[in-house]
């Protein structure tokens, strides 16, 4: 049975860097948001760029993949698609490939036991600094034009809203791993990843009982059929090392609500004490 390593976590944590680093071997292959891809009809999917450099569309993956998955109906569950991908991997690349699936949400953490089983999946929790989640949420609502405005964000709540949702989706992620019943699970955070990447890739080896990351590779090299995830895939030089990214440190946005919601604070902190005191396995 193919192995599954599901990558859940906010948007805007890093779990797109993370899903290449971790096929930088011959044993993964990082294939980006799985679920959102099974989601999405045909015409969209074929006209996403992929990693490989080509078109989903003429990409020697995703092309016949994807005409599969679209072959079953818009009546078939999710495990069903999530069968015929799986299908369509092991034909393709064989069955003792490891799957790299970054889709985030942890509401398919169950469907993915349901599809694999519990003894075939590692769970990363991947989280990132509230401050710099906030920041970072900040800037991409700048970006989007469509972004939806808020009764917090015109009352001018912004920062208050991301430090709300992070913590939701956080505790979220911890439910739905503790209701599992997935034993290899690991909780890791975006600094950790970028400053401390090499103990990091021993840790999640040592988790998973293979070689699945190499951090002396740059994740630009890494077997990877991304055609959806963070728009970072598509710039080399930002894959072209681990870098990490401190321009939260430059704003005083985020003083307000780091001092509003202790509660907040306390859980921040209390995943970093975790991961320094070495305590980086939930299980």
């Amino acid at each position: 049975m193919t192995k599954v390593v599901y990558i859940a976590g906010t948007v805007h944590s890093g779990t797109t860097l993370l899903g290449m680093c971790l096929a930088s071997t011959a044993v993964a292959i990082h294939f980006g948001e799985v679920f959102n891809i099974l989601d999405k009809k045909l015409e969209r999917n074929l006209k996403q760029y992929c990693t490989t450099g080509v078109l989903a569309k003429d990409c020697d993956f995703w092309a016949p993949t994807l005409k599969k998955l679209d072959s079953l109906g818009e009546n078939c569950s999710t495990q069903d698609k999530y069968h015929v991908f799986l299908t369509s991997v092991e034909e393709h690349f064989g069955s003792e490939v490891t799957i790299i699936d970054s889709s985030k949400d942890p509401k398919h953490i169950q469907t993915l036991v349901d599809v694999v089983g519990a003894d075939n999946l590692t769970i990363i929790h991947l989280t990132k600094d509230v401050r710099s989640y906030a920041e970072s949420m900040e800037q991409k609502r700048k970006r989007s034009i469509n972004w939806k405005k808020t009764k917090m964000f015109f009352f001018g709540f912004g920062l208050e809203e991301h430090f709300i949702k992070w913590y939701k989706v956080n505790k979220r992620i911890e439910k739905a791993i503790e209701l599992s019943g997935v034993k290899k699970t690991i909780i890791l955070t975006y600094e950790f990843l970028c400053l401390r990447s090499h103990e990091v890739a021993n840790l999640i080896n040592s988790a998973h009982g293979e070689l699945i990351i190499d951090l002396d590779k740059s994740p630009r090299r890494s077997r990877d059929y991304t055609i959806t995830g963070n728009r970072m895939r598509e710039n080399p030089k930002k894959l072209a090392a681990i870098n990490y990214d401190f321009r939260w440190f430059e704003s005083t946005r985020w003083i307000r609500p780091f001092l509003l919601f202790p509660k907040i604070r306390r859980y921040n902190e209390s995943i970093y004490r975790k991961l320094s005191s070495g305590d980086i396995f939930k299980n």
